[in-house]
């Protein structure tokens, strides 16, 4: 589930996606894997819905449990695809809560502010807010959303950035907007 951006730009995606989600397990006191996923989608969501760009330098996959950040997901897991790098930088700042409550990932140091937008702080604020306290189950219903569902029924399970803004309602002017944006990070992903 690898991303294609070159060598020179990911390690400073990598970083701003740790950056991102040491931020909200910081702002949260710790999270389940569950919780984090679907706040950064929602965050995500909202935020191409608003801006035409993203929060989230990662691509969302639809899993039977509703959308996942795939390299990260991946780097959590320690999948076999998992980029080393992602994965390194993950363990030096996130650690498991341990015995005494297992499967909360924790942050072992305060986000770097400098990675995070103040614009995408306050919907990463809104998202953790909506969506900390909600259980599995609605968790589950509402992120099988229309861009989860598109995504489900094709091969590769890839959300689509303009797709999870249709999801949150986006303007349909807009969507022309955001389109020609996702055209032009592909490029520039080469």
């Amino acid at each position: 589930m690898r991303t294609k951006k070159n060598d020179g730009m990911k390690e400073y995606y990598y970083q701003k996606l740790i950056e991102t989600v040491l931020y909200v397990l910081y702002k949260t006191g710790g999270l389940d894997m569950y919780h984090l996923f679907k706040i950064l989608y929602f965050a995500d969501r909202d935020f191409i819905s608003e801006t035409g760009l993203r929060i989230v330098d990662d691509r969302f996959a639809a899993l039977p449990y509703g959308p996942v950040p795939a390299n990260l997901y991946d780097a959590i897991k320690g999948s076999t695809y998992a980029d080393p790098e992602l994965t390194a930088l993950f363990n030096e700042a996130v650690e498991n809560a341990g015995n005494e409550a297992p499967g909360i990932l924790m942050a072992r140091r305060k986000p770097d502010m400098d990675f995070l937008a103040p614009a995408a702080i306050s919907y990463l604020d809104k998202s953790i807010e909506e969506n900390k306290n909600l259980t599995f189950q609605e968790l589950l219903a509402k992120s099988h959303d229309s861009a989860w569902k598109k995504a489900s029924e094709r091969p590769e399970k890839t959300i689509v950035p303009m797709e999870m803004a249709e999801a949150a309602g986006c303007d349909p002017d807009f969507l022309d907007y955001i389109n020609e944006m996702q055209e032009l990070e592909n490029i520039l992903q080469r």
